[in-house]
């Protein structure tokens, strides 16, 4: 005996302070853990983000290039007539009738075919480019969902700890 104090009583004293720090430590470990998942997910939210808004400016070039593609090939299509129709002019035939008026027509039929392609396809590419925008988009809504959820589960996990720490310490308390 101590000073009025028994063995077992420093003992059980000793055994719920020992109790109390490790489920204090817990609750720490706990805590950093779901602020580490917390800004993880928060970090990746926002690089999904910039991802989408890179991603929304690559379709906006896109359509800008696909349509100076379709512009200039309307120009070499132009460029092309005219060498024709003054090659057939040098020649002495007549523009606006028979073969010289099928092949001009031709001509100008093909080259605004090939300027629609151009078009289409930058066009393909920026719905592709808004394709992978949404899919970011979604990516990162997902992250923000995740970080938000970090910190709830955070929460819960030190009541878990402190509640079981409760009833661990209760179990060994002699009374």
């Amino acid at each position: 005996m101590c000073d009025g104090f028994s063995e077992a009583s420093l003992l059980s004293a000793a055994m719920l302070g020992s109790s109390v720090g490790g489920t204090a430590l817990a609750v720490e470990a706990t805590n950093e853990q779901a602020d580490a998942q917390h800004n993880m997910a928060q970090y990746q939210a926002q690089v999904a983000a910039d991802n989408q808004a890179i991603a929304e400016q690559t379709a906006q070039d896109d359509l800008s290039q696909a349509a100076a593609a379709q512009q200039q090939q309307q120009m070499q299509t132009a460029a092309k007539l005219g060498a024709q129709r003054a090659q057939l002019a040098a020649d002495g035939v007549a523009l606006d009738g028979g073969s010289a008026l099928d092949v001009q027509s031709d001509t100008a039929m093909l080259g605004e075919l090939n300027a629609l392609s151009v078009r289409g396809d930058g066009q393909d590419q920026a719905y592709s480019a808004l394709a992978q925008a949404m899919d970011d988009g979604a990516q990162s809504g997902l992250d923000d969902f995740k970080a938000a959820n970090a910190e709830q589960s955070g929460a819960l996990a030190d009541a878990r700890t402190l509640l079981g720490a409760t009833g661990s310490t209760m179990n060994q308390t002699p009374y």
